[in-house]
């Protein structure tokens, strides 16, 4: 559904039709690629795109020394709010520690889901925002039980 590199390059965050956001790392653009090359052909062939970026994955996991433009933004919706914060959620539970950090996680959560909640049932994205509700609900729970439990 979209994707963007990292300024430095170093990582690609993806966000599913499904709401699923991932975010992928490695040590370089041509080590992402080369480990991935199949996926980014498949998403370049469905998106739009330069005849140069058609030609990223060319040879082994070489790529034109140019940095990647970064993917257009979609449009602001409740939905896509939605994702941004659960991808904001998922990256700071990776490193959280303390309290604090754990209680800016599930605050993320919580934003989430009230934005999944304000999806009116005629929107295209309802039954998919009604299914990540309980999806988000859990991790929200992990976060405040590991917010009450941190040192």
């Amino acid at each position: 559904y979209s994707v963007v590199f990292s300024p430095d390059g170093t990582q690609l965050a993806t966000a599913g039709e499904d709401g699923t956001a991932r975010l992928w790392q490695s040590g370089s653009v041509d080590q992402l690629l080369a480990k991935n090359c199949d996926w980014v052909r498949d998403f370049l062939q469905n998106a739009p795109s330069t005849e140069k970026d058609r030609h990223l994955c060319d040879g082994i996991g070489t790529i034109p020394q140019t940095q990647p433009s970064p993917a257009i933004a979609p449009p602001a919706t409740p939905f896509n709010a939605a994702v941004n914060q659960a991808t904001q959620a998922a990256n700071l539970a990776q490193t959280a520690q303390t309290p604090e950090q754990w209680r800016t996680v599930a605050n993320h959560w919580q934003q989430a889901i009230t934005h999944l909640q304000s999806i009116p049932p005629t929107d295209p994205n309802h039954t998919t925002a009604q299914q990540k509700i309980g999806e988000y609900q859990k991790n929200l729970h992990y976060a405040q039980q590991r917010k009450a439990t941190a040192k």
